[in-house]
């Protein structure tokens, strides 16, 4: 938590409180976390499609938190058989 309040510039007690997360230490891949307000993020229907090209020590539960997605829906939209082989150069939607 330390590291993605640091890196969105907020406090690990912000992202606690609005997140309503009982105990900070215990945080999950593909979990998503809100940054601020004290909604859910809206969605956009008309959202484009994100892609990322696969580099050397990525991870898909590591892309799923980086773009706000799961590694499930990263799973799908990419007809991945094992998420645990990506390769580097490979492109995938990741939101």
């Amino acid at each position: 938590m330390s590291k993605i309040a640091a890196r969105y510039k907020t406090t690990v007690a912000e992202l606690v409180r609005i997140n309503g997360i009982k105990n900070p230490n215990f945080i999950y891949p593909g979990q998503k976390i809100k940054l601020s307000g004290s909604s859910a993020p809206a969605k956009s229907p008309n959202q484009k499609p994100v892609y990322h090209t696969v580099n050397r020590g990525d991870v898909v539960s590591r892309l799923a938190i980086k773009y706000g997605s799961t590694q499930a829906q990263i799973k799908a939209w990419n007809n991945l058989k094992d998420i645990n082989k990506i390769y580097v150069g490979q492109r995938l939607r990741v939101k």
